[in-house]
């Protein structure tokens, strides 16, 4: 048998951030290395695992000195989740980071003079701040620990585990969307535990329950959409029905029926099944109308600061023909249409522009 062979550790210090959620630093002779666990300001030890393309990738072991950047993350599921990469770094720091990171694009591949960029506008809420998360039914649980009872349920409901797409994690609480989204998610599973409904299984391709989103707005009410394996919407309709009656905040459901092999909404089409056809949102003067396909600023708060900025850049005379491409429901281009003669935006998702239609400025 071969024998294994044994990695050289190294002592590293984090100096930024990279992609995915990847720490870089360097060793004292100057070699680069990659790792996870780690933030900016970490003095910590690797194991070098691979290189690759002058840069080594490091399994991280230990903290060897804490970051003064460091702060104790808020999820219980941070550590296996990958939904928030960097909660584990202050949010001054992260935008530090950030900003770096584009200044360097600017500078150093564009070659465009680095002066012209503005700093970043931070968020004022770092959590709670989404109006729409999806979650995925799945028969594949990522074990947190690794003597966990083979024999306890393998459901789970929450998010792809980051790099092992057929594992889930069965998520309790996210601090990224408002709690009824946290009360709806648990109660749904809870219930088709109880109704023996099949959760999906992504190698086999198998089972009824597939996806669900949950859209909510700043007034607190929710869309929910379920989408399913199966073309048999009249197994979940006591599911739903239960579900409405329990949350006055649910203006609306949806059901889609998905059995591609991926994960993709683009053809699949959503049939009402309570309440009205639209999540409505109100950016300072223009109210949106959402349907369950359309593309909509994920932080609302955070939209409504980029787009008033977009508007003061823009300096708009009324004289002016404004392209919204990629435009979703059109959002920033029908923001700006009362300053500019006018709009065209370009989607390809129709019921997106028939959302944009609908619209009132």
């Amino acid at each position: 048998m071969k024998k294994k062979k044994e990695l050289k550790s190294a002592d590293i210090e984090i100096k930024a951030i990279a992609h995915k959620g990847m720490a870089l630093g360097k060793t004292s002779e100057g070699m680069v290395v990659l790792t996870k666990n780690a933030v900016p300001g970490d003095h910590v030890e690797v194991r070098l695992h691979k290189k690759r393309k002058g840069v080594w990738l490091g399994l991280f072991t230990k903290i060897i000195s804490p970051s003064p950047h460091r702060v104790a993350p808020l999820c219980q599921h941070f550590s296996v989740c990958g939904g928030c990469s960097w909660q584990d770094l202050k949010y001054e720091e992260q935008l530090h980071q950030k900003e770096t990171i584009v200044r360097d694009a600017i500078q150093r591949i564009a070659k465009i003079d680095a002066s012209v960029i503005e700093p970043i506008v931070g968020a004022k809420d770092t959590f709670y701040y989404r109006n729409k998360l999806e979650y995925t039914f799945s028969t594949y649980k990522w074990k947190i620990e690794k003597d966990e009872d083979i024999s306890s349920p393998q459901n789970a409901l929450g998010f792809h585990r980051p790099e092992s797409f057929f594992k889930i994690v069965d998520i309790e609480r996210c601090h990224l969307q408002i709690d009824i989204s946290n009360q709806i998610r648990n109660t749904i599973k809870q219930l088709a535990a109880d109704e023996d409904l099949s959760f999906y299984d992504i190698k086999n391709h198998t089972g009824l329950l597939r996806n669900l989103i949950i859209r909510t707005n700043s007034s607190g009410e929710v869309m929910l959409s379920l989408i399913i394996g199966s073309n048999t919407e009249d197994k979940v309709i006591n599911l739903l029905s239960q579900i409405q009656e329990k949350f006055s905040s649910i203006k609306s459901i949806f059901v889609g029926f998905n059995q591609k092999r991926n994960d993709s909404l683009f053809e699949v089409n959503f049939k009402n099944i309570y309440g009205e056809n639209y999540l409505i949102e109100t950016l300072n003067h223009v109210k949106f109308y959402i349907s369950p396909k359309s593309f909509f600023q994920t932080n609302t708060k955070q939209a409504e600061l980029l787009y008033s900025l977009v508007e003061d850049f823009a300096q708009l005379k009324g004289t002016e023909t404004i392209y919204d491409l990629y435009c979703g429901v059109g959002s920033i281009g029908i923001y700006l249409a009362k300053n500019a003669k006018t709009i065209i935006g370009v989607e390809e998702i129709e019921d997106a522009i028939l959302d944009a239609r609908k619209m009132q400025v």
